[in-house]
């Protein structure tokens, strides 16, 4: 048994105690809030132990960036979903599990260490289970069930890719193959994340239409109750909140119905472009032909020069909606804010000046904080998309000199 084994082993026995000490000893003792409290802390420090350290996984004789070059080549031939960027390089495992991990120069060579991560959704399943408090227990069992699938990858598929390099080189960046395979991947994982960026936003559209709906079946409902004379037989209650349900739900389907109908087509191109790329990695990793009435590789890629540009305009748009992490952290600090303001009114007309004014203190800085947060956010994802946009310009200018240099030796 390895130190993470017996981390989890651990961990999963604190579990038990804890649920134990929860269910059975606690609660003479303590109110329900507090119970709720100590879950609360139990799935951050869960989350803390599990998350944040950055562990060593393997070391190789080759420099970092050949050795680089050779991993991430391995994982797009899989068909794994890779995403370099300063931070790590980031491995989609799934629906909800990831890890990131890098390569840094040692003695002898390079060390590689990973990091157990999440996907945008798996952030937001996550953060939910823990920050919702009710479910903080479902959250520690998420949470162990992330870093278990990240650290059984880390251990069985990087590590190897790390140590089979000594007798396999990388291969080299100029060869066609590789750059078709590098180009296709990256398609793929940019069309695969506008379109679940593209359903994120749509799913925040859908919960504010329906809303919207809410708030004018209540307006409607107070609208018929002091509008209509008192010997209509309208306002009677039960067909008063029927009247009233019936325009909230109207607006609604109303509203979701246009919202779906201008979504549904750049939804399906997404979609019907990441399937696309998929299926062309599948054949140009297994060394197939195209069939008779689909486009080669090459085809496929030059076409897909011109929807780079309109995804990474899609997750423009779709903003905190298509990073979960970063929208529960701008809602939090949003959130304390304005609870911590409202408490420095509240304070303010019972007479406690001075409690308001530490409080309204203690508010503004909440809210800088969030602005400062979502601005640091926003400059950051811009630069990403900058520099994903550069490296596929310099990919494809690089696959058309290839192709010129290939066909002119014919």
């Amino acid at each position: 048994m390895d130190r993470e084994d017996l981390i989890n082993g651990v961990l999963v026995a604190a579990i038990i105690v804890l649920l134990l000490i929860v269910v059975v000893i606690l609660p003479p003792l303590f109110s329900p809030f507090s119970l709720l409290f100590i879950l609360l802390i139990a799935a951050t420090v869960v989350f803390a132990v599990l998350f944040l350290p950055w562990r060593s996984i393997a070391r190789s004789p080759l420099p970092p960036d050949p050795l680089q070059k050779h991993i991430v080549y391995q994982l797009r031939r899989e068909g794994l979903r890779v995403e370099e960027s300063p931070e790590g390089t980031k491995v989609r495992l799934g629906s909800v599990a990831a890890l990131r991990f890098r390569i840094a120069p040692v003695s002898g060579g390079s060390e590689v260490r990973y990091q157990v991560y999440a996907t945008s959704s798996g952030w937001g399943t996550l953060i939910t289970l823990i920050i919702l408090v009710w479910t903080s227990l479902f959250g520690i069992v998420a949470v162990i069930y992330v870093e278990h699938k990240a650290r059984r990858f880390a251990r069985d598929r990087l590590s190897a890719l790390v140590t089979a390099v000594d007798s396999l080189p990388p291969p080299s960046p100029d060869d066609i193959r590789v750059l078709l395979v590098h180009s296709l991947s990256e398609g793929h994982r940019l069309a695969s994340d506008a379109y679940e960026a593209q359903r994120s936003d749509l799913a925040d559209t859908m919960a504010v239409v329906a809303v919207a709906g809410l708030v004018v079946g209540a307006f409607a409902l107070l609208a018929l109750f002091f509008g209509l004379p008192p010997e209509n037989p309208w306002r009677e209650g039960a067909s008063l909140f029927g009247l009233a349900v019936l325009m909230g739900v109207g607006v609604t389907l109303s509203l979701g119905w246009a919202v779906w109908r201008r979504a549904r087509p750049r939804l399906r191109a997404s979609r019907n472009w990441a399937e696309r790329l998929r299926l062309a990695l599948v054949r140009e990793t297994s060394r197939q032909a195209p069939g008779p009435a689909e486009p080669s590789s090459v085809e496929l890629l030059m076409g897909l020069s011109e929807q780079i540009p309109t995804w990474l305009r899609m997750r423009r748009w779709a903003g905190l909606s298509g990073d979960q992490a970063a929208g529960w952290v701008v809602f939090t600090l949003s959130f304390g804010a304005f609870s911590i303001l409202w408490l420095a009114v509240s304070l303010a007309i019972a007479g406690g000046f001075l409690f308001a004014l530490v409080a309204g203190v203690g508010g503004v800085g909440l809210a800088v904080a969030a602005y400062v947060y979502w601005a640091r956010w926003r400059e950051k994802e811009e630069e990403t998309i900058e520099r994903t946009l550069d490296e596929w310009r310099q990919r494809a200018e690089s696959l058309r000199s290839r192709l010129d240099r290939f066909l002119q030796d014919l």
